[in-house]
């Protein structure tokens, strides 16, 4: 409590203010003067004056301190920081009142500054926030990757401009459809299966896939698809991206057939011959079946290349291969290991004659003339047969057999096929 109330002070004022009159009354009365004009104005002017000094107690230690509070209050109202105080003049009820008003300024800046500080902090939070949802913007429309996201039942709320390149559908005609909209007919069952097990049990998967556009046409894409759960773990959507792998899987094709096929005339080549006779052995070794091996080199190669040039000669190999593929059957092979040197694997025959009548027709259609650079220009081939098991059973054995062949048959006259010797 205050040392000295302001209820005391109004008590004590009115007491004083009360003594001084009954004095002054007191004295009138034995001058005899109170009922004189000048006794009734001295009355009355003292009245005056105990008014005007309540008064002015009223205005200095009440009214114009909470006058000032009041202002301050407007103040504050109006976005003043609350820096002003109120002056404690006396340790009374209003001095208690404005210290507490002067501690409610302050706290109320602190709240203030504070409150300010969070907002400035959630406003650059804020403020990178939307950077990052505007990049992620940036980036869903521009990726060349399609995008879809998906309810948890598979039906797509959402595309981005790439998925239209992608697949052929605009974004607003798949939106409302479900994402088997592009489901071909390369995968069974199983396939599908195993791809939701995996997103609900790991929740993401990847893996090649074909998928069909609106076209109808058949395209293979890299597919990434991840699930996104709530707070109570539950699956809300997915969100698959993909990528047009066409020009990759050609890519690979091609790296494929330059590593297993001559690069001039698309033939066979050593190591995609050797697989594939290897294979047609061990399949003769489990089904007692024979198979024939034929090599052969061209009669008159080199006089091609020395009179119209190596362009000529490689015209000349890619015609004699071209005849080479139309005289075998679909199941044979034909290769080409360099130079004018030709091997055929035929993975089946009855009999060595089988092999010997192929042969004969592979000279047949190699001695034809060929057309190259407005001449006519004719070569003949020696032809070198061996057989298995008769001639050997591994590839390299079979193969120095059918050599040593050809090499007799040259040796004859060319133009002529020889079985190996057994």
């Amino acid at each position: 409590m205050p040392r000295f109330s302001l209820d005391g002070k109004v008590f004590l004022l009115g007491v004083l203010f009360a003594l001084l009159f009954a004095l002054l009354t007191q004295l009138l009365h034995m001058g005899g003067l109170q009922k004189s004009s000048f006794g009734v104005f001295l009355l009355a002017g003292s009245l005056l004056a105990g008014l005007a000094l309540f008064v002015w107690f009223i205005h200095r230690y009440v009214t114009r301190r909470i006058s000032r509070m009041a202002r301050i209050v407007t103040r504050l109202a109006a976005g003043d920081d609350g820096s002003t105080l109120v002056p404690v003049l006396c340790d009374d009820e209003i001095g208690a009142l404005a210290s507490t008003f002067n501690q409610l300024l302050v706290r109320n800046r602190q709240m203030t500054r504070g409150l300010e500080e969070l907002v400035d902090l959630k406003s650059r939070e804020l403020f990178r926030a939307n950077e990052a949802l505007l990049l992620a913007a940036q980036v869903f429309d521009n990726v060349l990757e399609a995008i879809v996201i998906t309810d948890r039942e598979g039906v797509i709320l959402q595309a981005n401009p790439a998925f239209e390149t992608v697949t052929g559908f605009r974004v607003d005609e798949a939106l409302g459809r479900r994402a088997n909209l592009l489901k071909s007919d390369r995968h069974p069952p199983e396939f599908y299966q195993q791809m939701w097990q995996q997103l609900t049990t790991v929740g993401s998967w990847r893996g090649e896939i074909w998928n069909r556009r609106k076209d109808g046409e058949i395209y293979p894409a890299m597919l990434t698809i991840v699930s996104v759960r709530n707070a109570e773990g539950e699956i809300t959507h997915y969100i698959g991206t993909q990528e047009d792998i066409s020009l990759n899987k050609l890519n690979e094709e091609r790296i494929r057939h330059l590593a297993f096929h001559d690069p001039l005339t698309g033939l066979a080549n050593r190591v995609l011959f050797a697989d594939r006779i290897m294979t047609s052995i061990q399949r003769g070794k489990r089904e007692s079946r024979q198979l024939a091996l034929i090599v052969l080199d061209l009669d008159g190669f080199k006089a091609v290349n020395d009179t119209y040039g190596h362009a000529a000669g490689d015209q000349l190999l890619v015609e004699i291969a071209r005849r080479l593929q139309g005289v075998l059957r679909a199941e044979d092979t034909v290769a080409r290991f360099g130079g004018d040197e030709f091997t055929a694997l035929l993975p089946e025959i009855d009999v060595p004659g089988d092999a010997e009548t192929v042969a004969q027709k592979i000279l047949a259609t190699v001695s034809e003339p060929v057309a190259i650079a407005g001449h006519q220009v004719q070569v003949s081939a020696s032809v070198g047969i061996s057989i298995y098991p008769v001639h050997g059973e591994d590839y390299q054995t079979l193969f120095a057999a059918a050599d040593a062949a050809m090499y007799q048959a040259k040796l004859a006259g060319k133009a002529a096929a020889r079985l190996a010797a057994g």
